[in-house]
Formats: structure tokens, C-alpha cells, sequence
């Protein structure tokens, strides 16, 4: 192997730009694992109402109440029937159950259906603001439905759709994406290697829920601490890339 080497001055310039470039790399790995400790600890305090929030005039929120999801939303199941015959590169978004990650969906590998195939399934297509929960695998974990994704057709989902006015969407998907709320799903899931949460017994999903303002204000700060958590994570894969580049150049 012939080795490029450059003076020692030179070697040594490099050698310490890089591990400064390495050092800021680590900061925010380690940034955004506290980030992410942080948002789960919190989860677990504010569903457990170890932490309250307090109304805008200062006053204490009234007592949470508990109910049972199907008095809250309507549940159903994605479509379950054979459609790789209906794939295309463009036409309505199908979201599988791997495409459902806590509060987003991963649009990178969408499979596409045939219009006139989904149109025929017009009542189990998705609106903004429903829930998509995942069914089989990491049962439990649910995202919402963005407004580009509207009309899209989940396969093989749980599908939550809140019609009580009191109830907030957003605070409900992150109560499902809480630790207690997974753990529960566990608890009823079947299988010995994939997990599998049956509909049923999602339906006996009692749900707490404070009132609509104090549910606003969860929902808000926990979006504000992924928001943050979205930040770094974008700043970690740009210094990765820059490394990278530095490297060649």
C-alpha cells in the first residue's frame, strides 16, 4: 500500500480538525439521546399526573376522567386482502404496518395502489388527523394521518377516528405512543415471535383524559420537545455528511 503523507505539521492539522469535527458529532449524538430520555420521562410523569399542567389564569385543571376508547372513536381495521397485483408508482398511498413509526409515518418506502382499485374501498380510506396504529410488530405505536397522506388506505392497521369534540387527536396518538399504552398493547398482544394486537382487544382500551385545554397543552409540549429532537437529529446527519466529504476532500 503507498501511502500519500503530507509533512508532520500538515498530518498533525488534520488529524486535529478531524477529532474536532468527531468531538461535535458526539456532542450530539449524546444531545439527542438526553433529548429523547427527557420526552419519554416526561410522557410517563404527565399520563401518570405526576406532573400538571395549570390553566392560562393560573387555576388548577379539574380531575381526569377514564373511557373506554369506542366511546371516544370510532376503531376499525385497514384493508386485509391481496393487492400486489394493484401496485403502481404513483396513485394512493398504502401505509403498512412498518411504515408507522411514534407520531410520523416514513414516506421514503410508500407502496402506491391503483386508483380505481382503492376507490372501490372509499370508506376505509384515511382522513387527516386519524390515527394509524400499528396492528402487527411494534403493536402499539401510532402516528397520525398528515393532510398530505389524506385518502391513503392502511393495510392491516388500527385505524382511530376521535368524533367526541372533546377529545384531541393529538393528545390520543401520544397517549398510544406512551410507555404505559405500549406496554398494555404487549400485554394483549398474541404470537411468539411477531406481536399482534388483536382489534377486540383493542376496543377495551380505556383511555384517561383530562380536559380539551389541558389535553392542548400536553400535546403542544410534547410536539415541541420531538420538534427539537427533529433539529438535532437533522444537525447529527449533516455533520456525519460533512465528515464524510472532508474525508475525500
Amino acid at each position: 500500500v503507498e501511502l500519500k503523507i503530507p509533512c508532520l505539521a500538515e498530518q498533525t492539522k488534520i488529524a486535529s480538525f478531524l477529532s474536532a469535527v468527531d468531538e461535535k458529532i458526539s456532542q450530539l449524538t449524546q444531545k439527542h439521546q438526553l433529548l429523547s430520555q427527557y420526552k419519554q420521562g416526561m410522557m410517563q410523569k404527565l399520563f401518570s399526573q405526576q406532573i400538571r399542567f395549570k390553566a392560562d389564569d393560573g387555576s388548577e385543571f379539574g380531575e381526569w376522567a377514564k373511557k373506554n376508547i369506542l366511546d371516544i372513536a370510532d376503531v376499525s381495521i385497514g384493508l386485509v386482502t391481496t393487492m400486489t397485483t394493484n401496485y403502481r408508482e404513483t396513485g394512493t398511498p398504502l401505509i403498512r404496518n412498518s411504515d408507522i413509526k411514534p407520531n410520523r409515518i416514513l414516506k421514503e418506502k410508500l407502496i402506491f395502489l391503483d386508483p380505481s382499485f382503492s376507490d372501490s374501498y372509499e370508506n376505509r380510506k384515511l382522513k387527516s388527523n386519524d390515527i394509524v396504529t400499528v396492528h402487527t410488530g411494534d403493536v402499539g405505536v401510532s402516528s397520525l394521518i398528515p393532510k398530505d397522506l389524506e385518502g391513503a388506505i392502511g393495510f392491516a392497521t388500527i385505524n382511530t377516528r376521535v368524533r367526541n369534540t372533546d377529545v384531541s387527536p393529538y393528545y390520543l396518538v401520544w397517549y398510544f405512543n406512551s410507555k404505559s399504552f405500549i406496554n398494555w398493547c404487549i400485554n394483549y398482544s398474541t404470537g411468539d415471535g411477531r406481536q399482534n394486537l388483536n382489534l377486540k382487544d383493542f376496543n377495551t382500551a380505556t383511555i384517561p383524559l383530562p380536559c380539551l385545554e389541558e389535553q392542548t397543552k400536553i400535546a403542544n409540549f410534547l410536539s415541541a420537545i420531538d420538534q427539537k429532537i427533529d433539529v438535532v437529529s437533522e444537525q447529527l446527519e449533516q455533520a456525519k455528511l460533512w465528515k464524510k466529504g472532508l474525508l475525500q476532500q
